[in-house]
């Protein structure tokens, strides 16, 4: 069997930051819908140009979506995060990773729970680049 497709152990210390691009456009976009839903003259104008149009329109003329998608993303957050809590269990991993992965994924999302769902293509892209 090839070393390639031989899965390896997963270390107890196992843990991959979130590239922070995708850090800084997953809270931007966290905050701009809860803020149209919430308070759509809230959405600075300075830091988000035109965005902040779109959101003030959205949040004025159909502020019941704005709740809904809030609510869906806020509750696929808070689900992935459980999920990670599972997957940090089942993979063994140190109480201090998990809470940072529960942390980071109830955050990012789907950008942090990918690490966990496929670990093994993580560390094979790590040690192979």
């Amino acid at each position: 069997m090839n070393s390639v497709n031989r899965p390896r152990k997963i270390p107890r210390s196992f843990f991959i930051a979130v590239h922070p691009v995708l850090m800084v456009l997953t809270l931007a976009f966290l905050y701009l819908v809860t803020m149209g839903w919430l308070w759509p003259n809230g959405v600075s104008t300075k830091m988000y140009g035109q965005i902040s149009d779109l959101v003030f329109f959205l949040g004025t003329n159909y502020n019941k979506y704005m709740m809904v998608a809030t609510c869906v993303l806020l509750t696929s957050h808070l689900l992935s995060g459980f999920v990670s809590l599972v997957l940090c269990y089942r993979l063994n991993l140190r109480k201090g990773v998990t809470v940072l992965w529960f942390i980071q994924t109830l955050l990012f999302g789907f950008s942090s729970l990918q690490y966990l769902l496929w670990p093994h293509y993580a560390i094979f892209s790590i040690y192979n680049d």
